[in-house]
């Protein structure tokens, strides 16, 4: 799991609270204090709820999966045991600049390449992605043999069957995908392959097949990721 970025932001800048505080009068400085105090705690229970295995198949079978805070390393160890069993330099691809950059952290890969995906340009990512010759504006005329790792449920799309057209346009096809389900069923992830033989990608599957990977989610709900951070 990964925790929003401005948090060490957030940390610089406690040092500074008790001399804004200082000219308050005493009432509001301890009903302030004691406000601070509920809600880091708070804070806190939330943040070791969502870095536990647990604490994530809990909130996800109660509707209330923290999805930002996924088990990226259960997906990076799905990838690379899938990367063991295709061919030897088998390109891997991510969907969108979120699965490129948690994949590129746990699998120490800053190359990974990434789809021209909404959630890009939502926040502000495409144009560095570009900078640094990681954007696929032409994703059909990459050279196979190449692993894409993409999520339905990331910002941007309405549902799974508009993603999969999505996906079927980006690649000029769409291969089988094995699906991922991490957190009790809170989060899923596709792994396409796409052989270096040659011929066309197979038209859009119906439905992805489920392989290992976590059960789903118990019926109340599995709540679907609705901006990236």
């Amino acid at each position: 799991m990964s925790f929003h970025w401005p948090l060490p932001g957030h940390v610089a800048l406690l040092p500074l609270v008790p001399a804004a505080l200082a000219g308050w009068a005493r009432t509001w400085r301890r009903a302030t204090w004691a406000v601070l105090g509920l809600g880091q705690a708070l804070a806190l229970g939330y943040c070791l709820m969502a870095a536990l295995p647990q604490g994530r198949a809990w909130a996800a079978a109660h509707g209330l999966y923290p999805a930002n805070f996924s088990d990226w390393q259960a997906l990076a160890q799905r990838v690379r045991a899938r990367l063991a069993e295709v061919p030897p330099g088998t390109r891997l691809l991510a969907a969108d600049f979120k699965l490129g950059a948690e994949l590129g952290f746990a699998l120490g890969d800053p190359d990974i390449r990434v789809l021209d995906h909404p959630l890009n340009r939502k926040h502000g990512r495409q144009a560095q992605l570009a900078l640094w010759g990681l954007l696929m504006e032409s994703p059909r005329a990459l050279p196979r043999p190449w692993l894409l790792v993409a999520s339905p449920e990331h910002a941007g799309f309405d549902g799974e069957a508009e993603y999969r057209r999505w996906l079927c346009a980006q690649l000029g096809g769409l291969p089988a995908a094995q699906v991922l389900q991490v957190d009790g069923g809170g989060k899923r992830f596709w792994l396409l392959f796409a052989a270096a033989d040659g011929a066309p990608l197979p038209a859009c599957a119906a439905a992805p097949a489920t392989v290992a990977g976590s059960p789903p989610a118990a019926a109340g709900g599995r709540s679907r990721s609705a901006a990236a951070r």
